[in-house]
């Protein structure tokens, strides 16, 4: 059987197939660069199996909600995204062509009239693969995304004329860098956060993709 790579970022179908998928050539992603990161460690010429170890540890060793000890919860990731970029995430700014009907001089009395609908959640994606230095230190970049949901306190859009207008959504991804120590056998030895940076930000309607893909009411 050639080496077969499915991509897909909908969590329930790819976590089901890859649930009755059991064959050794197979292999799910749930995005391009994760694709990618497989990639690019097989150009270190590392055997497949142990790719397969180290990937899996190190999705863990990021996060796992029963291990204390993985780094997301033993160093407070959450905590250092929220000191570092509460004015990103307490104060949205509105996407580039996010509503084409409203201009200049109306769009700040509208963005003053929303408010949160939720908290607010975070999602962590699996880790890719960077860089190898010294044989041992593996370097990763883990994707945290922070979704919230925005609702109008005062109507200055007519809901009847456009519903899709009386929701928004905040959506910030953030790039965190860390790096482990990996044994011959696979093992991480150790494994510690570098930084993190925010990649990318959206402040625009919200979509039934969006309510299906962040499970919103």
């Amino acid at each position: 059987m050639q080496p077969i790579s499915f991509i897909s970022n909908d969590n329930l179908l790819r976590e089901s197939i890859e649930h009755e998928v059991t064959h050794p050539n197979f292999n799910a992603y749930e995005s391009i660069s994760n694709f990618q990161s497989t990639l690019d460690l097989k150009k270190q010429n590392l055997e497949a199996m142990f790719i397969r170890k180290i990937t899996r540890s190190a999705s863990e060793k990021f996060f796992k909600r029963s291990n204390p000890k993985s780094l997301f919860l033993r160093d407070d990731i959450r905590g250092i995204i929220n000191e570092k970029y509460r004015n990103d995430i307490d104060n949205p700014k509105p996407s580039i062509g996010t509503r084409g009907l409203l201009s200049s001089l109306t769009i700040t009395p509208v963005l003053d009239n929303w408010e949160p609908s939720n908290e607010g959640i975070f999602r962590i994606y699996r880790p890719s693969f960077k860089k190898v230095e010294n044989e041992k230190d593996y370097y990763w970049v883990s994707t945290v995304s922070y979704v919230r949901k925005y609702r109008m306190k005062n109507t200055l859009i007519d809901k009847s004329e456009d519903d899709q207008y009386s929701e928004r959504i905040h959506i910030l991804d953030f790039n965190v860098n860390w790096k482990s120590n990996v044994a011959r056998d696979g093992r991480f030895l150790k494994y510690e956060y570098l930084d993190v940076d925010l990649k990318d930000v959206q402040y625009r309607p919200i979509t039934e993709e969006d309510k299906r893909k962040w499970a919103l009411d």
